[in-house]
This record gives structure tokens, sequence and C-alpha cells, in this order.
């Protein structure tokens, strides 16, 4: 069960959740808005979580995700403290992406890779958009 750490406190917990969570997302936003890097994003994330997992499990027990924290609690029937981590996480990735959106990284756009192609949003693959036009 993710719990906070005997040598922490709640606030603790709640801010390195909250912390974790946001440069997670901003992470992914970033290397997602480069064609460069947005194929190394699997990558970059396993780097990081581990990162994470190893600084702050000491501290909140790393979550960084609702439902890894609401399984364990729901079968053990134990709720000390995991509002912690319904709540940090969603803030996390609220700051990140309305600072995304507010261009504090910079005037960025994430690009996609989609099944439906049109120019309305960008692709990661150079060829998407060719083949696209090719064929209307």
């Amino acid at each position: 069960m993710t719990l906070p750490g005997s040598d922490s406190n709640v606030l603790q917990a709640f801010v390195a959740e909250l912390i974790m969570t946001f440069l997670l997302i901003s992470a992914i936003l970033l290397m997602l808005s480069h064609h460069r890097t947005c194929k190394l994003v699997p990558l970059m994330i396993l780097l990081l979580i581990t990162v994470e997992v190893l600084v702050a499990s000491s501290i909140s027990g790393t979550s960084l995700n609702p439902a890894r924290s609401f399984g364990p609690a729901l079968i053990s029937s134990s709720w000390s403290d995991q509002w912690i981590y319904f709540v940090a996480p969603v803030m996390g990735s609220l700051i990140a992406t309305l600072a995304y959106k507010k261009n504090l990284f910079g005037a960025l756009e994430v690009r996609t890779a989609k099944l439906f192609h049109t120019s309305n949003y960008s692709c990661v693959f150079l060829q998407c958009l060719e083949k696209h036009n090719k064929k209307t």
C-alpha cells in the first residue's frame, strides 16, 4: 500500500507527489513537442520514473497514479492518507498542462501519432501528411 514514509509527514508526501507528477507530465509534453525527441519518450519515462522512485519512495511511496494507490487501499480497506495520492497527481498534471498551455516552456506544439490523418493536427512521423496528401 502506498503511504507516506515513516520519516515524512503528509505535507511532504503531498508536495513530493505533486512535484514528481508535474515533472513527468512536463517532460512528456516537452519531448513530444520536438520531432527529434518524441521517439525517446518511452525511454525518458523509464529513466525519470526510476529516478523519482529512488529519490522519493522514502518520502511518499512514489505513487504518481491514483489507480496505483486505489487498488491496494481498496483490498486492504485502509484509506489512511490516501487523499494525497488522488489529489497531488491530478494537481501536478493540471499545473504541468497549464504551464504548457501558457507557453511557460516556450511556444511548443505537441505532435501526435494518429490513425485518422487530417491537416488540422501535426503528426510525429514526417511521412504521415505526405501519404495523406497523396491519397486526397
